[in-house]
């Protein structure tokens, strides 16, 4: 493994977490600095988790995957909880308070 550059540790991290019987996942950041192609098979994989009754926790800035995976998100702000809600809502929110 140390000879694999990030994006393919990312990679075999996912393919083992996403095959593991769990009833959670924790996905972070780290599947951004994988190619597009990937990223689009990660998130096909996550949906299909979803549709399973599988709980995503996807901890992310990439706020089109918040809008096209969540069912709800919740934006931090100073380890704050700023708001908790519908994905649109949150998105809109938070886009708003970054300008």
């Amino acid at each position: 493994m140390r000879t694999y550059s990030l994006g393919m540790t990312v990679r075999l991290g996912f393919a083992l977490g996403i095959h593991a019987d769990a009833d959670i996942f924790l996905v972070d950041e780290q599947i951004q600095s994988a190619d597009a192609a990937f990223q689009r098979k990660a998130i096909d994989a996550l949906q299909k988790l979803r549709k399973q009754n599988k709980a995503v926790v996807l901890v992310t800035h990439e706020l089109h995957w918040v809008s096209e995976i969540a069912t709800r998100a919740i934006w931090l702000n100073k380890g704050k909880i700023a708001l908790d809600g519908e994905p649109e809502e949150v998105v809109k929110a938070y886009l708003r308070a970054s300008n």
